[in-house]
């Protein structure tokens, strides 16, 4: 993992931390069912993340609650494989 990276990945536990189901160790499987991505901005924008009503199983809707709450605040959807 590069330097810049592993920092941002460092900055982003202490966030998903405090939540029981969420263990952020890297930057792909950790975030591949949406709740780290969820848990992150629920943090900084609780009224656009219904969090404690996620499921693990529900990719589809806790993706698109993230995007939907990180454009309301400017960040335009990447995905980057």
């Amino acid at each position: 993992m590069r330097g810049r990276e592993a920092v941002l990945l460092e900055e982003c536990k202490p966030t998903s931390l405090h939540r029981s189901n969420i263990d952020v160790t890297n930057f792909s499987s950790s975030w591949s069912d949406g709740l780290a991505f969820c848990a992150l901005l629920h943090t900084y924008l609780p009224a656009h993340i219904p969090y404690q009503e996620l499921i693990s199983q529900d990719k589809v809707r806790n993706l698109t609650l993230a995007f939907q709450a990180a454009e309301t605040i400017g960040i335009k959807p990447s995905l980057v494989s």
